[in-house]
């Protein structure tokens, strides 16, 4: 498939209306979108990794309906944000350039899959960087992750890219 022929898919949950693009490459596929929580802009990826085959639309419906309930990733980012910190920190223990250096929620949300119970595996995505009078000086290299099931914390990690 070449971008000239990218599939799409729009659903609606409530007032939002969400479009969907297929990224494709040649190791990799994903559903890509974007919707607004409590009126920040989200990126929501579908990692279709863990997918054997077509996507279940109702299911991501649900999961979405359950992900924009008010506050509740504003809440699970801020609980969260000590694990993931001390993840980048250990990761850079031996550096001193580390020390005002932030853990912030990318606004983004990946999905890796949908149980038989409904059990929503998903993660927030952090980064782990500073705003400096020359730029962001940063992890360029690694992505961070809270892994969740519904809203039980399951791992923090860190990806290297």
């Amino acid at each position: 498939m070449t971008l000239s022929t990218m599939m799409k898919k729009s659903i609606n949950i409530g007032e939002n209306k969400i479009e969907f693009q297929l990224i494709e490459s040649e190791n990799y596929w994903c559903w890509q979108g974007y919707l607004d929580i409590a009126d920040i802009k989200t990126e929501f990826e579908i990692d279709c990794g863990f997918y054997k085959g077509k996507v279940n639309w109702k299911d991501i419906e649900e999961f979405l309906s359950f992900i924009i309930e008010p506050n509740r990733i504003e809440k699970l980012a801020r609980i969260h944000n000590e694990s993931i910190t001390k993840i980048g920190q250990n990761f850079f223990s031996n550096s001193k350039e580390i020390e005002n250096w932030k853990m912030i929620f990318k606004n983004s949300i990946q999905l890796f899959g949908i149980s038989d119970k409904h059990t929503f595996s998903y993660g927030l995505v952090f980064d782990f960087y500073e705003k400096t009078e020359q730029g962001i000086e940063g992890d360029a290299y690694g992505l961070y992750f809270v892994k969740m099931e519904n809203e039980q914390w399951i791992a923090s990690e860190r990806y290297q890219i």
